[in-house]
């Protein structure tokens, strides 16, 4: 054997052995660190419960795409997504009703229309403050009728110059819905939907998020007109000519 033989056998073999050990080392599967996967894991599960979660609460937080509403005289502002319901419960009216009230009304009656509580009176009034700071109070009343239950949110936001305005959420659902029982929706596809109604998850806090998105246009003065956006008497079933019927 020559030298020159010998030299390209010497390439050969050292090149085969480098290609083998390059093969090998990308057979093999890179192990995560066990500390890292179950961050991972965690951070998964998180994240399908959190979808699970908003899914059978029906919470609201993409608030950039909600629409706006603004009143007639462009005095008032605020956001509100464009579909608002479920299978078991549904807004009375879509947006809700919103009123300007001058500085002679009693803004709850004007704005709120006929809202009590379970004893027939008033409801005593929540203190609250919007994103931008705007002081409000919200009355909660309800009421039922033929197995249906009408709960209403009724914010009311101080002018400050003088008047206010108030926007009215009244929304309706069965009595049973909430409260651990499931009414006309037992035995149909619904049961579970109305037996493990979150009405705070579902209802409460969005309305909330709504109200907290409230502003007064500070180039414009109050002017009220009520007659111009009359207020529906609220929590009397029989007075919605245009309720949409929930459930079966």
């Amino acid at each position: 054997m020559n030298k020159t033989s010998a030299i390209l056998i010497g390439i050969i073999a050292v090149s085969a052995f480098f290609l083998s050990a390059a093969v090998y080392m990308m057979s093999q599967k890179i192990p995560v660190p066990e500390e890292d996967q179950t961050v991972q894991n965690q951070n998964q599960d998180q994240g399908q419960a959190g979808n699970q979660d908003q899914v059978q609460t029906g919470q609201i937080d993409a608030t950039t795409e909600w629409l706006t509403y603004t009143d007639s005289q462009k005095i008032f502002s605020f956001k509100y997504p464009a579909n608002f319901g479920a299978n078991v419960w549904s807004p009375t009216q879509w947006p809700p009703v919103a009123v300007l009230v001058d500085a002679g009304q009693d803004p709850v009656k004007a704005g709120c229309g006929e809202i009590h509580d379970d004893t027939g009176k008033v409801p005593a009034g929540t203190a609250g403050k919007t994103d931008m700071g705007l002081a409000y109070t919200m009355y909660a009343g309800s009421d039922a009728g033929a197995g249906q239950l009408y709960s209403s949110y009724c914010y009311v936001f101080d002018r400050g110059t003088g008047g206010a305005a108030a926007v009215n959420f009244v929304i309706k659902s069965h009595t049973a819905c909430g409260f651990g029982g499931c009414g006309a929706y037992c035995g149909t596809q619904y049961e579970a939907e109305c037996t493990n109604l979150n009405r705070k998850a579902a209802i409460e806090d969005p309305i909330a998020k709504m109200a907290a998105t409230f502003t007064f246009d500070e180039g414009n003065t109050v002017t009220a007109n009520t007659t111009a956006e009359t207020p529906i008497p609220v929590l009397v079933p029989a007075q919605y000519s245009n309720d949409r019927t929930v459930g079966p």
